[in-house]
């Protein structure tokens, strides 16, 4: 390869100099670009030869003498000066080194030394523009690096997968000067179709999130297939070239450059940028895109853990906040780390409270040795199952089942993980069925007792009437058979309010209805008329009664029940008044309170207080009365939406009472 000649301009305004420095460069190999004989003349003709070495003679004739000449030739040019001199002054020496010159010649000089000075000044200025590119290239090659670095850290700054690819999109067109890149990544696992994620062109973003891409389609299908980089100077000459985003987004694709992203030998995805804006894309601008991609697939990857970290955090949560159970973390102080909602609704604190609570204060005393004591003893235990009882908000003891397991971090004890399961109502459940065995072991002492009386009664009269059939009188039938009737009228009672107890604890939903009280009461007048007669007893009864709701049958043995009481446990013989007065209202219902007083011998007031509990009998009830009756009544009131009461002094008699609600315009 041949060298080019070296390109020198004369500028001197003496013609003989001139020629013959002309004849001895041109003798030597140089071209000789003019001779300029002014130092207007010689910028002009250096601006259009563009020489590489210009010969000046310092003391040149007319307005501009040769320092100024040569400094305009080096500024614009960028010409190495040689200066012609011979004998300047001190000052114009000085002057000239503003245009650092590549040497001097002093006048007059032979053909040797100005082929030295020519040949010295062309290498010097040679190498100083050699060293000027590679300052350039090393200056470029730095603000890449800076730039690259500064892309990386741009990148790996967010976990957020959008931020990591609008970041991407925009840092591969500004470290390669394109107009546009896009980002293609694998969906799913299996790794059948690309995905392109956003397209970034001359400044706008285009999301294509259904924009997809086969295996092998397309330059990128290529790529994430093949895991090799793809430079296309000419899309339009490309087989492998897919239109459809060109189409899709009306940008017109030139050239690209298509590099992987990858991440550990696996192929996340594609980076591409188009259309370089000052040259075609190099072997230099595929090495920077490598390094971009090689700090996308960290990010990528890491923006992808984060979101799966989060998708798994969020289930996490919600299964934890949503269980019915309550859940609790400790450290390894024992010290409350963390505590669920369910954990926040059963002890009634917040979490706030909760959280930074020792995990003895859970507990209500005494406290439990085998779940709360000997913490240490946790680090070496693999947890179980434990009754226990948790302590709640204003002292409330929470039966328990707390389910318990040591958290170990590289085999060193951490804390636990406890959840706890309110067993409150298998234990309210446990004591109502230990209750009801009681009440049942009580009933039925109670009714064979009851049923004892009228039934030797019934059982010795009528054994009487066969034995003695043929000596009595006429009128000792019609007594016997009365007594009969007497005993077989308490044991039809006694049945009546066992099936009516029944029915009470049996029937969930009582449909309620407007009651004639005054059918009711003289129903119940009926029913024990045997026993009115039989006591001589006088009951004094309202003729009109109020219109209330409630279940006439339940109703009725209220009445019938309060009303048998007052004539066994009356004066002798009782004085019994059945009424009724308006009462207070009732959740915001107005009621009528019904009464039955009697004129008997008064109750105590610890009686009173005992009175109306299930199967509790005074000791004339157990003496006298079969004793079920007011069990049942508060019962029955309290199911229809009323109260019961007792008011008694001691030899002042009592008032036995019971409120329904009021039937409007009743």
């Amino acid at each position: 390869m041949r060298m080019r000649k070296a390109r020198i301009l004369i500028v001197e305004d003496e013609a003989p100099v001139a020629l013959k420095i002309w004849s001895a460069l041109t003798a030597h190999g140089y071209e000789i670009t003019g001779i300029a004989r002014s130092g207007v003349e010689a910028i002009d003709r250096a601006r259009a030869e563009r020489p590489d070495l210009a010969l000046i003679d310092i003391e040149l004739s007319g307005d501009m003498d040769g320092v100024e000449a040569a400094t305009a030739l080096r500024r614009d040019c960028g010409a190495a000066i040689v200066y012609l001199t011979a004998d300047a002054d001190e000052e114009i020496v000085q002057r000239a080194q503003a245009a650092h010159p590549y040497g001097y010649l002093v006048k007059p000089f032979d053909d040797r030394e100005l082929r030295s000075s020519v040949q010295a000044a062309l290498h010097h200025c040679r190498l100083e523009s050699l060293l000027a590119r590679r300052q350039d290239m090393w200056r470029k090659q730095s603000r890449r690096l800076t730039l690259l670095n500064q892309v990386g850290q741009t990148l790996t700054s967010t976990l957020e997968l959008q931020q990591v690819i609008e970041r991407l999109l925009k840092a591969a067109v500004m470290v390669v000067g394109a107009e546009g890149s896009s980002v293609w990544l694998w969906s799913g696992r299996q790794e059948e179709s690309l995905v392109c994620q956003a397209l970034y062109h001359n400044g706008t973003y285009y999301a294509l999130a259904d924009m997809l891409l086969e295996a092998g389609q397309g330059i990128a299908g290529w790529v994430a297939q093949t895991g090799e980089c793809a430079m296309v100077p000419h899309v339009s000459q490309d087989q492998r070239f897919f239109p459809g985003v060109d189409k899709r987004t009306g940008v017109q694709t030139r050239s690209l450059l298509a590099v992987p992203v990858r991440m550990r030998d696996k192929t996340l995805g594609v980076l591409e940028v188009v259309n370089k804006i000052e040259a075609p894309f190099t072997a230099q601008d595929q090495t920077v895109m490598e390094t971009v991609a090689a700090s996308a697939a960290i990010a990528i990857d890491n923006a992808r853990l984060f979101e799966e970290t989060e998708r798994l955090r969020i289930f996490s949560e919600n299964i934890v906040e949503s269980m019915a159970e309550m859940l609790v973390v400790t450290d390894a102080r024992g010290v409350l780390t963390f505590a669920n909602a369910a954990a926040a609704e059963l002890l009634g604190h917040s979490r706030d409270v909760l959280v930074g609570t020792h995990w003895n204060a859970l507990f209500a005393p005494p406290h439990d040795p085998t779940v709360q004591s000997g913490w240490e003893a946790w680090a070496g235990s693999n947890g179980g199952r434990y009754d226990t009882v948790l302590l709640g908000q204003g002292g409330k003891q929470i039966p328990s089942i707390a389910s318990i397991r040591p958290l170990l971090v590289d085999g060193r004890f951490d804390g636990i993980l406890a959840a706890f399961t309110d067993i409150s109502d298998r234990v309210q459940a446990e004591q109502e069925r230990e209750r009801l065995i009681n009440e049942l072991d009580a009933f039925a002492h109670t009714v064979a007792h009851d049923l004892k009386g009228p039934l030797t009664l019934v059982i010795g009269y009528a054994d009487m009437l066969l034995q003695e059939a043929a000596v009595v009188s006429d009128e000792e039938p019609q007594q016997y058979l009365k007594a009969l009737l007497r005993g077989s009228a308490k044991m039809q009672n006694i049945v009546d309010e066992l099936l009516l107890l029944a029915s009470v604890r049996r029937r969930e939903e009582v449909e309620v209805e407007l009651l004639d009280m005054s059918a009711i009461v003289s129903e119940v007048l009926h029913r024990l008329a045997y026993m009115i007669e039989e006591a001589d007893a006088v009951v004094q009864v309202r003729h009109e009664w109020p219109m209330v709701w409630g279940y006439g049958p339940w109703v009725e043995e209220v009445w019938a029940n309060y009303l048998s009481n007052a004539i066994k446990y009356g004066g002798k013989p009782p004085r019994i008044e059945l009424g009724y007065a308006e009462a207070e209202s009732e959740g915001g219902r107005p009621t009528v309170r019904f009464w039955v007083l009697d004129n008997g011998a008064g109750l105590e007031a610890e009686e009173q207080a005992r009175l109306f509990q299930p199967f509790a009998r005074l000791d004339q009830v157990r003496a006298r009365g079969h004793g079920l009756g007011l069990s049942i009544v508060r019962r029955i009131v309290e199911r229809l939406g009323g109260r019961v009461a007792v008011e008694s002094q001691m030899g002042k008699g009592s008032c036995f009472s019971f409120s329904l609600p009021l039937a409007e315009g009743g």
